[in-house]
């Protein structure tokens, strides 16, 4: 049997890992801030106009997008910080379902008459299984919920980065439509 090392490619995926979750992070923070300040961009914007009120009923469309962008950017935080929790979950579980099943290789299965023999002299071994599949269903049920919220998060993170869109390209069609935005007669 051929042993080889391959603790620099475990190395490198668990680098790349942190990398990829960090650039999450850092994604759902520059959504959020970039929102933000383009809310404020806008608010501002209609505040040194002539007729605020007016520009900002035309802005208001815009303005809720970044809103929701930021609300929407936030708790992908969070889904994100479960998801990475029930991914170490899944992989502890299994890890330990491998080394009780590793256990259970050791141990004889012992068959005897009358059975209430077999089962006494089996009766760490079973307990050993039963451990062992106890493991191997939280596994499960963790990568299950690492799955969906992997899936929130990106619904979340994708409904965030189109209101951002959406609230950066709506001020400039207004503008290429020649909408004014100081209002003919002020209110």
């Amino acid at each position: 049997m051929i042993q080889e090392d391959h603790s620099p490619s475990v190395e490198l995926v668990a680098s790349l890992r942190n990398e990829a979750a960090t650039a999450r992070r850092q994604w759902a923070t520059w959504l959020g801030v970039g929102s933000a300040g383009g809310a404020v961009a806008l608010l501002s914007f209609a505040a040194n106009l002539p007729n605020p009120d007016h520009a900002l009923r035309l802005l208001a469309p815009a303005i809720a997008a970044f809103v929701a962008a930021i609300i929407l950017a936030a708790p992908s935080i969070l889904a994100l910080a479960f998801e990475l929790q029930n991914a170490a979950g899944h992989y502890a579980a299994a890890h330990n379902r491998e080394s009780l099943n590793e256990a259970i290789k050791r141990m004889p299965l012992v068959i005897a008459s009358p059975r209430s023999l077999a089962d006494e002299a089996n009766r760490e071994r079973d307990h050993y299984l039963a451990l062992a599949n106890n493991e191997d269903s939280e596994a499960e049920e963790y990568w299950v919920w690492r799955r969906r919220l992997k899936w929130l998060r990106v619904g979340l993170m994708s409904l965030s980065a189109g209101c951002f869109v959406f609230g950066a390209i709506y001020p400039i069609y207004l503008i290429e439509m020649n909408v004014s935005f100081a209002a003919d007669h002020i209110n």
